[in-house]
């Protein structure tokens, strides 16, 4: 009995720090999602293709340590008698989902802010191609004329 109290107060703590680093990457992610958003505004496109690809790795993490969270609630969940401290495990998810939502709204924003960067540069791309193609007009109207010459001398 008293080893699997300590078996259950293992798994609790266990899965209280897998939360608290879930915690502390999502908030990784938020700052990267913020220096995302500053290199948008900037035009700064390899730093931002850097940012991506930090946050992809940090969304990797994430989904390790949710694979080792499933583990050990499914663990905990076989056990009997179970007594939570609910008050840390609902600190810490309101944290998370506070963070997930700041996230989610930055990254709409960045997502805005690069199809309207987008679609300036297609913009531009379309006014060159238009001017463009009014000068090969022109000179190819005065390129296509052969001269000629006029012998008045019959």
């Amino acid at each position: 009995m008293l080893k699997d109290k300590l078996d259950q107060e293992n798994l609790i703590n266990e899965i209280i720090n897998i939360y608290k680093q879930k915690l502390l990457i999502y908030k990784q992610i938020l700052k990267l999602t913020k220096e995302q958003q500053q290199a948008i505004e900037k035009k700064e496109w390899q730093n931002l293709k850097q940012i991506i690809e930090d946050k992809e790795k940090k969304i990797n993490n994430i989904e390790k340590l949710e694979a080792q969270l499933i583990s050990y609630k499914r663990q905990l969940a076989q056990q009997n008698n179970l007594q939570l401290d609910a008050k840390e495990f609902k600190e810490i998810i309101e944290n998370i989902y506070q963070i997930m939502h700041q996230i989610n709204k930055l990254e709409k924003d960045n997502q805005e802010q690069i199809i309207n960067q987008k679609n300036k540069v297609q913009k531009k791309m379309q006014d060159i191609n238009a001017g463009l193609n009014i000068n090969r007009a022109y000179d190819g109207a005065v390129n296509n004329y052969e001269g000629k010459f006029i012998d008045n001398k019959k």
